[in-house]
């Protein structure tokens, strides 16, 4: 789980939310107890503790790898 994943935070049917970077659209799965809402039309993500992280649209960049059915594990957020 050393890999790094970046692009913009996307609305995906299979995770939620996902990262499009520049020749495709991976689907996340988020760490424990990362949550999503949508307000005001955007899908917004949040830590744990319940602050903001990114909303959809944000650039985003992820740390961690590859898993099953090609969904990136995040292991590490960073808006």
């Amino acid at each position: 789980m050393t890999a790094l994943a970046e692009g913009e935070l996307v609305a995906d049917v299979r995770s939620g939310l996902a990262i499009r970077g520049r020749d495709q659209v991976t689907p996340v799965l988020w760490p424990s107890r990362y949550s999503a809402a949508r307000i005001s039309g955007r899908i917004h993500l949040f830590d744990p503790s319940g602050r903001l992280v990114a909303r959809e649209g944000d650039h985003i960049e992820l740390g961690g790898g590859l898993g099953l059915g090609d969904f990136f594990i995040a292991c590490e957020v960073a808006p």
